[in-house]
């Protein structure tokens, strides 16, 4: 089927790819990276508006986290039925995550460390289309998509939340999942012409993320002691989280073998109090940062490398949970997996070196030149006819009354001051051209910060830590053949020194001649148990009245004469022991470095990719504002030429009678 979309462009449509209440989703065949949205039914025009003013709204902001809308299409008649939204490869819907059949079957190789980089890109994408001016109204688990590296895109964006460029109010979400839905609007009987707010998807936000983290439990199902159920409704109506920590009476508790909430960090509970039991939910701002400290903060289980959990708890859940309750949350053999993909560990440190961060130098931008101002609006440009025709009868009047009526110069003269003083136009046209000028101001003022934020340098200090961190893991796991041989030969070292000890153990002080030693300072020794010649080691530390430097440089001569007769003979079986020590250590010590270096790895790719991304978006961002700072200032100065043109001859004649006068 061919459709047409805006100039001469037109989209012959293949495959479905998926199918919903309102259309289905087709491939495109001349447009590889495109899929089309075809509604079973042309729209009405209001949402034919919508869709067209969403085509004029993308950007790469909003692009990199959602499936926008990137041309109208229409049939032979013209009609709106679809639009054309970039092709999602590998992508799968969220909630493939929360269920552990779903995700040991399409996520094999991820751990938990996985659903929370999930959830931050989740409340990144969140910060940004709202940074947009967008709210997305009708959050669920379908339709937002995530892939193998962790990425999110939101899809069915023809149903957000939009503001009208023309002033005209919104364009509504109507639609809504009950599970999903705030408290103030699920109590609404419908949500036909409501507005929503950022706080509204704060609350969606929250919940999704609470069931990346809690695997697929939702904060408001739980077990109750009382008889009468209490479902997810009417559990976010009377906000009882289930999982609460504040009430002392709750009326849920959270299921038989959940993770407890308790094992987060401190910031990440009270978010979750704050979105649940409070009106004003957290930021999805808030939420990055609390994943991130999140994700710096995770363990790694000794059994297997898939086993991450935050550090706060004492031992891995998920081997906790398999060995107690028979409960495979995570499998926990895929670290041959995690092998294949860092490749071989020695092969690997041995040509370890970090790769460059090579983030962009960025240059602030010089606000566009010749930029295309919007039309003025026509209620402004009558309001200034009404104004300079009103200005120019009195101008004239004025003449006339130089002319023909010198005695009533002054009356034409006091309503043109009057008139300056109360015309309703004028003032109109005053509060027009404040409302522009602060739109100025403000577009200004969101580029500086932008321009700030360019600047901070936080995540870059962030990244060069863990790049230290795996460096020392790498130089430590080099280390091991050196150490490990170090450690073997001291405790042979050990051995000997042990034997030696017993064979200086038999030769006692009292039944050995040692010059200068007489039997009175032999008696006093023995008092401070110094009884062979092994003990005479000890002599300096133990500081024994009447035997100095000099005596005590005597009897060190005397140990070394008796030892000198020592012949060492390795005890086999003792030597085995310790060597085989030594190599448990070492395998153990390199199990810890393998761990870490994976993690390690896993974390500064990751850490590098996200500095990489945002600064491309943040470039885009601000080149975007820039253009945006220029259209206000175009539209301003537009405006105050068209306000000021027809003003000119009033305002001349008026001065040049003034000079008369």
């Amino acid at each position: 089927m061919t459709f047409c979309g805006t100039g001469n462009r037109t989209y012959e449509t293949g495959r479905e790819l998926g199918r919903g209440g309102e259309g289905c989703v087709c491939e495109v065949l001349n447009e590889t990276g495109l899929v089309l949205k075809q509604y079973f039914e042309p729209v009405p025009t209001l949402q034919s508006e919508k869709l067209r003013q969403m085509v004029r709204m993308k950007n790469e902001a909003i692009e990199a986290y959602a499936a926008w809308p990137m041309d109208v299409v229409t049939n032979p008649q013209g009609q709106t039925t679809g639009f054309t939204m970039k092709k999602l490869n590998g992508y799968v819907p969220l909630h493939h995550l929360f269920s552990p059949m779903d995700r040991k079957k399409m996520f094999p190789d991820k751990g938990f460390n996985f659903l929370v980089h999930v959830a931050r890109n989740l409340a990144t994408a969140f910060h940004t289309l709202h940074h947009a001016g967008l709210v997305m109204g009708d959050v669920n688990e379908g339709n937002i998509l995530v892939n193998a590296k962790g990425y999110v895109c939101l899809i069915d964006c023809d149903s957000f939340q939009v503001a009208r460029d023309d002033g005209k109010g919104y364009f509504f979400c109507e639609v809504g999942v009950p599970r999903y839905t705030p408290p103030e609007l699920l109590k609404l009987s419908t949500f036909s012409d409501i507005v929503r707010s950022k706080n509204t998807d704060n609350f969606s936000l929250a919940i999704l993320i609470f069931q990346l983290l809690f695997l697929g439990r939702h904060p408001f199902a739980g077990k109750t002691k009382a008889k009468a159920e209490l479902d997810e409704e009417r559990a976010i109506k009377a906000l009882e989280f289930a999982y609460t920590l504040r009430r002392k009476r709750p009326r849920l508790t959270p299921p038989p073998d959940s993770f407890p909430i308790t094992g987060l960090n401190e910031p990440l509970i009270e978010m979750f109090h704050q979105a649940f039991e409070e009106k004003d939910r957290p930021e999805p701002i808030e939420w990055v940062r609390g994943l991130e400290a999140l994700l710096s903060d995770m363990q790694v289980c000794t059994l297997t490398p898939l086993h991450t959990y935050p550090a706060v708890l004492k031992e891995c859940p998920w081997c906790r949970f398999r060995k107690d309750r028979g409960i495979l949350y995570f499998l926990d053999d895929s670290y041959l997996n995690a092998t294949r993909a860092l490749g071989d560990i020695e092969q690997f440190v041995q040509g370890f070196q970090v790769q460059p961060l090579a983030l962009p130098e960025f240059k602030e931008p010089a606000l566009p030149v010749n930029v295309t101002a919007l039309p003025v609006d026509t209620r402004f440009v009558q309001a200034r006819n009404m104004h300079a025709a009103l200005m120019t009868a009195a101008t004239m009047a004025e003449l006339g009354s130089i002319f023909f009526a010198p005695a009533l110069i002054l009356a034409p003269l006091a309503g043109m001051l009057l008139l300056q003083l109360v015309s309703p136009w004028k003032k109109l046209l005053a509060k027009e051209q404040q409302t522009l000028a602060d739109a100025v101001a403000n577009q200004k003022n969101h580029l500086s910060r932008l321009l700030l934020e360019q600047q901070h340098t936080s995540d870059q200090t962030n990244y060069y830590k863990h790049v230290a961190q795996l460096e020392r893991a790498v130089a430590d796991f080099r280390n091991l053949p050196v150490t490990t041989e170090e450690k073997r030969q001291k405790m042979e070292e050990e051995l000997y020194r042990e034997q030696l000890g017993y064979y200086l153990a038999c030769f006692k002080i009292d039944n050995h001649q040692i010059t200068a030693i007489g039997t009175a300072k032999k008696a006093v020794l023995l008092q401070h148990g110094i009884e062979n010649a092994n003990d005479i080691s000890r002599v300096g530390a133990v500081k024994v009245p009447g035997i100095g430097p000099k005596n005590q440089q005597i009897l060190m001569e005397w140990q070394r004469s008796v030892a000198a007769g020592f012949q060492y003979i390795p005890d086999a079986q003792k030597v085995s022991l310790a060597q085989k020590k030594a190599e448990n250590e070492m395998y153990a010590k390199r199990g810890q470095l393998e761990n870490q270096i994976r993690k390690s790895f896993q974390e500064v790719n990751y850490l590098r990719d996200h500095l990489q991304h945002r600064h491309r978006l943040l470039e885009n961002r601000i080149n975007d504002q820039a253009k945006q700072a220029a259209r206000a200032q175009a539209n301003l100065d537009a405006f105050v030429r068209m306000r000021n043109f027809n003003l000119l001859f009033a305002t001349a004649t008026l001065t040049r009678l003034k000079a008369r006068q």
